[in-house]
């Protein structure tokens, strides 16, 4: 009898886990398919394994909510969730503060490329161009 596809997903990125156990997008594939087939001791086992070496980044800081919604620890995933919006929020922020001071660059540049022309006696649609 054919297995869940899910399943065959699950063992074939098991195994693929057990040959290259420092790659974080296999770690992170199979800790997603155990979510998916509800083995959440397996979940659980790749996110205690992903703690090194990526367990702050913000993907997994989600990954974790979603298995605390899975296992029914809805105070510890309202929890993450408010830190990962609050740390959202501030990366979004700084995204927003660098796009000013790049266009604020930008803006700079051109002033500076139009102030050069009419040194030289070019005419500003010449500039732009």
């Amino acid at each position: 009898m054919n297995q869940d596809p899910a399943r065959e997903r699950l063992h074939r990125l098991t195994r693929y886990l057990a040959d290259d156990t420092a790659n974080p997008s296999l770690l992170a594939d199979t800790f997603e398919a155990a979510l998916a087939c509800g083995e959440l001791q397996q979940a659980q086992a790749h996110l205690e394994a992903a703690n090194g070496p990526c367990g702050t980044e913000p993907a997994w800081t989600f990954r974790r909510a979603r298995l605390c919604i899975a296992t029914g620890d809805l105070e510890e995933a309202a929890r993450l969730l408010d830190r990962l919006q609050t740390l959202l929020e501030i990366r979004l922020i700084r995204a927003k503060r660098f796009h000013f001071v790049l266009q604020t660059f930008d803006l700079s540049i051109l002033l500076l490329k139009l102030l050069v022309e009419f040194l030289h006696g070019k005419e500003a649609g010449e500039i732009v161009r």
